[in-house]
Order: structure tokens, then sequence, then C-alpha cells
């Protein structure tokens, strides 16, 4: 008896999409993402300032915690000293890059407690604190330090 070809009943379509499936899910959340900042991104660039919802991750509930229980409660957040501020396009890519890296690091269980600024992030801190303490600053010889170096506990310590 000659053998038989089996053949796969379902589409190519769907053949494709099972032997590329990762790839199709990385377009598919991109697109998702791409939507989600066309339709909402005003609405959600609004609901993502306030520190309460960074500190809904459990990770970052003493950091929250720290600021909370600081002078910079009453009028910086997560975003003043976190993100940078040169202008509107280096603020929204800074939250968009930082968001997406932040749910891929606490999604893929890939947070190291503590938490620890990077090198390009501490620049950026540093950066923030010369622009709202600038005035201060003037009589200040800081040099190649960072703020944290002698402000060691505000707002949270690192």
């Amino acid at each position: 008896m000659a053998h038989e070809e089996t053949r796969d009943p379902a589409s190519p379509l769907r053949r494709l999409f099972r032997q590329h499936r990762k790839i199709f899910a990385v377009l598919l959340s991109a697109f998702g993402v791409v939507i989600l900042l066309v339709l909402g991104g005003g609405s959600m660039m609004k609901r993502t300032e306030r520190p309460e919802f960074c500190a809904r991750c459990h990770v970052m509930e003493d950091a929250y915690g720290g600021w909370f229980h600081s002078g910079h409660r009453l009028g910086a957040g997560c975003n003043d000293c976190h993100l940078p501020h040169q202008n509107v396009v280096a603020l929204v890519a800074g939250k968009v890059t930082s968001g997406l890296r932040d749910f891929y690091h606490y999604y893929a269980g890939r947070i190291e407690e503590p938490l620890r600024l990077s090198a390009s992030q501490k620049n950026v801190v540093r950066q923030n604190c010369l622009r709202c303490h600038q005035g201060a600053m003037k009589h200040v010889s800081f040099e190649n330090r960072n703020c944290w170096e002698c402000h060691r506990g505000l707002p949270h310590g690192y």
C-alpha cells in the first residue's frame, strides 16, 4: 500500500502563524501599543503622571513610601525626577521607553531588589535635581558628584 501524504487541514496562513508565533505576538503587541497611544495617549499620559500609578507595583512600595514621607511629595512626583524634561518629545519618549522597560522587567520577573538606577537614569535624575534646585545650586560646587551622594535619604535614597 502506498504511503499516503498527510495534509494539514489548516490554511497556509494558519501554518505560517504557528511557525512564527513569537514574531506575530510581538507585532500584535506593538500594534496594540500604537493604537492605545493614538486613541488614549493623552488620557494615558495624564493617568500615569500620578505617583500612585507607580506605586501599584509591589516593588515600588518602598520607593513610594520614602517619597510620600519626604518634602518632595509637596511638589515633585515620580515623573518630575525620573523622566527627561528637555522638551515634550524627550518627555514622551522617556515615558514610553521607561514604561515599556518596566512593564517587561516586571512581567518577566527580572526586577532587581532593591531598585537601582542605570547610568542613563542617574543622569536624568541628576539633571532634574539641578533643574528644580537651580537657585540653591548657584553657591554649591558639585563638580562630577551626584546629588544623592550627600542627600542619601531624599526623597527615597539610593
